[in-house]
């Protein structure tokens, strides 16, 4: 089942992580992925990333740190003077045969303090209470999740109890940039049995069943689009903290999933 696991990145964005370092990225601890990004003139690059859902270091292929610009270009990083932040350097990354100007280093880290405080500020933003089962679902790796499961119920099939988990997953697009993956594909991928989409093996439904020993049944109740007030650009400003971008922009998708009138008592 590691294959689900390494699409799931793929099909997922956790919007905290890119207003962090200017980057999305997703799921479970993951080292030196390689991700196909786009700039805003719609070229594609491909970039490296390591981490986790609450973490992530993002380099090009010739092993310069990235992040992203105030008008959402993935260029080449440099620390700020204290060395808590990335901030652009004004070159744009293009690939690993760029001709790099400046005398930038590769490799370079923020504090490790730095990274814890950015750790815990987006596992507050992921989590803020343990009963929630949201996932807010983008496009810019691909699509998006962020899953906390609420142990509602239980059901009974062919005599064996298991735990029947319900979640919810909001699609979201953005004025200036559509999800070119369908919603159904989505669907597919968190909720179908034997599901090959994107080389996994299996569904997002099928690793719990498998992981908890067939003790669990996951669902999704996949919604959206839903298309974002701003461009993508105004969620992804590195100069603001990342838990006021996803404060802002997860707001927007749990009112539009209220007004929508779904049913949310199951979840």
């Amino acid at each position: 089942m590691k294959k689900i696991l390494k699409s799931f990145f793929v099909l997922t964005i956790i919007v905290s992580a890119w207003y962090s370092s200017g980057f999305f990225a997703s799921a479970a601890p993951y080292f030196n992925k390689v991700f196909e990004l786009k700039q805003p003139d719609n070229s594609k690059v491909q970039v490296v990333v390591s981490g986790d859902e609450y973490y992530q270091e993002i380099e090009g292929l010739n092993g310069y740190t990235l992040c992203r610009d105030s008008k959402g270009w993935i260029c080449y990083a440099k620390l700020n003077q204290d060395g808590t932040q990335y901030i652009s350097d004004g070159q744009a990354y293009k690939g690993e045969k760029d001709i790099v100007q400046g005398g930038i280093s590769k490799h370079i880290r923020i504090s490790n303090e730095s990274i814890s405080k950015i750790r815990q500020a987006t596992m507050k933003s992921l989590h803020p209470n343990s009963t929630s089962s949201i996932c807010l679902a983008g496009n810019t790796v691909k699509a998006s999740a962020v899953t906390n499961q609420n142990y509602i119920s239980s059901a009974s099939d062919s005599a064996v109890s298991k735990d029947l988990v319900n979640g919810v997953t909001i699609l979201i697009d953005f004025p200036d940039q559509k999800s070119d993956i369908s919603k159904d594909e989505i669907d597919n991928f968190f909720n179908q049995t034997g599901y090959t989409g994107f080389n996994n093996n299996g569904s997002v439904k099928d690793y719990f069943y498998d992981v908890s020993g067939g003790k669990m049944i996951y669902r999704n109740i996949v919604v959206g689009f839903y298309t974002a007030k701003y461009p993508k650009a105004h969620y992804d400003n590195p100069n603001l903290d990342e838990s006021i971008c996803g404060s802002e922009l997860g707001e927007e998708a749990l009112k539009w999933l209220v007004s929508t009138n779904i049913d949310l008592s199951a979840l």
